[in-house]
């Protein structure tokens, strides 16, 4: 019996880790996201072309979790203020950008304090955050002189974008290289790992049914990594049985 439940333990845990020192997300799982419509020199997507990626990112990754509530809604291109484009990324001091009023921004920005090497793809931040809420957060692309971001694939930026949007709505890294919130860029990258997914769901749970294991076992999508909750719960199902059978056996 004790083998079992520490199977079943052992199956629950989780790498993800969170944005901040504390749990913080938006209060609304439907969260709007806006593309800054000005274009910056050094970047070859266009605020048009980043909002395709951005699409793709949403529907390729995050909106595809069936267990948590999330989901990110791509607005039209949105006319915010030119200090976006080229104030550095921080929280407060002169010279940091506005804490933006709700949703996630995209935009590109060539500040070199942002950015102190090409290598760095995008900076996120949750500028706006009262208490464990998140309010508004941003996303910078990097577009400084020689930004490897021009470089990547289109399916690279896409797995770039929505890295860094988990990051928004309350993710932090990943220690799983197969996951899309791994620390490092890795090519390939074709669908959400199990990390990933259970990171969205913990923080934008969707009601489960009875002890929350209905709606874990069976997803409307085939990219969901059903084998590890599937496992879950038929080890909870043998660790039921034996606790009967035991129970049997003494009376």
């Amino acid at each position: 019996m004790k083998i079992l439940i520490l199977l079943l333990i052992t199956f629950s845990i989780n790498a993800f880790t969170l944005v901040g020192s504390s749990i913080a997300t938006y209060s609304n799982p439907e969260i709007s996201v806006f593309i800054g419509d000005s274009s910056c020199a050094n970047l070859n997507d266009s605020p048009e072309e980043l909002r395709d990626l951005t699409i793709k990112g949403v529907e390729k990754f995050w909106n595809k979790v069936s267990t948590s509530n999330l989901k990110l809604d791509v607005q039209g291109l949105k006319n915010i203020d030119s200090t976006y484009y080229t104030d550095q990324i921080c929280n407060t001091g002169a010279g940091c950008i506005a804490a933006v009023p709700n949703g996630v921004y995209i935009f590109c920005n060539d500040n070199t304090s942002t950015f102190t090497s090409t290598g760095i793809l995008a900076v996120t931040l949750p500028n706006n955050v009262t208490g464990s809420t998140i309010v508004g957060g941003v996303i910078a692309i990097n577009a400084i002189a020689s930004t490897k971001f021009n470089s990547l694939s289109e399916n690279e930026k896409i797995s770039a974008i929505a890295h860094e949007i988990g990051h928004a709505f309350g993710l932090g890294h990943s220690k799983i290289e197969d996951s899309l919130m791994y620390a490092s860029s890795k090519t390939g990258r074709t669908r959400l790992g199990r990390d990933d997914w259970d990171g969205a769901t913990f923080l934008y749970p969707k009601e489960q049914g009875p002890a929350g294991l209905c709606g874990t076992i069976s997803t409307d999508t085939d990219d969901s990594p059903k084998a590890p909750f599937i496992l879950s719960f038929l080890l909870l199902g043998i660790i039921i049985l034996a606790h009967k059978a035991l129970n049997l056996k003494n009376t």
